[in-house]
């Protein structure tokens, strides 16, 4: 299941975190709320359960790839990543995601190939989805 639900709720019992009054929630809980929902999301725009985790495709170490077809990259705290496309021939479709609102940018395609840098259109943590631009989500 899901964390969706405050435990208060779900237990009927008051549970006392470091730092946080009985009657709050666990610390950051409407953002990871939010992120779990746009992870589901993106689990149903691409097929997850093909992709694996393969930390040396991108700088950040955060990445779920599918090599050549699909790359999801999670960059924390905005900047720049660098991500290994050498097994993607061709052209790859490039969108930005806020992870927490769950909105995103379409930025454009991009070639595969080689490595590429990429710098992140705004400020916080951001995911990257790059897919093979034949696939329409």
């Amino acid at each position: 299941p899901l964390f969706m639900d405050r435990i208060v709720n779900l237990t009927n019992q008051t549970v006392t975190w470091a730092g946080v009054t009985p009657a709050e929630d666990i610390p950051q809980a409407e953002e990871i709320r939010k992120a779990m929902c746009n992870t589901v999301q993106i689990s149903k725009r691409f097929n997850i359960a093909e992709m694996l985790p393969l930390p040396d495709l991108a700088s950040t170490r955060y990445c779920l790839a599918k090599p050549g077809e699909t790359y999801i990259i999670y960059i924390p705290s905005s900047g720049e990543v660098k991500v290994d496309l050498r097994s993607a021939r061709g052209r790859l479709k490039l969108e930005w995601m806020d992870p927490i609102n769950g909105s995103v940018m379409l930025t454009g395609v991009i070639q595969g190939g080689g490595w590429q840098t990429f710098k992140t259109p705004f400020i916080g943590d951001v995911v990257l989805l790059l897919y093979r631009e034949t696939k329409f989500h």
